[in-house]
């Protein structure tokens, strides 16, 4: 019977591509964030003042606490979660 040994290099490898594996202290203490294209598409594409304008009018208004507004966005949230 052959009884082979069960290892964790294949969760933590010693070299990968025939560079060892070393992270400087310096590059551990550094945290990294990616801001995704979609995001930045968000970002560039701004409202106008006007229609900013147009937006906290309606919410100072009360406009979207009116029942059928309510109800519409709650239908158009579930259209999107059911596919529909």
């Amino acid at each position: 019977m052959d009884i082979k040994a069960i290892t964790n290099s294949l969760y933590f490898p010693k070299e990968i591509k025939g560079k060892k594996s070393e992270v400087t202290s310096e590059e551990k203490n550094k945290d990294k964030f990616v801001i995704s294209d979609e995001a930045k598409l968000l970002q560039t594409s701004s409202l106008d003042s006007k229609r900013l304008s147009e937006i906290r009018n309606r919410l100072d208004g009360k406009f979207y606490d009116k029942q059928d507004v309510v109800d519409q966005v709650a239908s158009s949230i579930l259209k999107e979660i059911t596919g529909e």
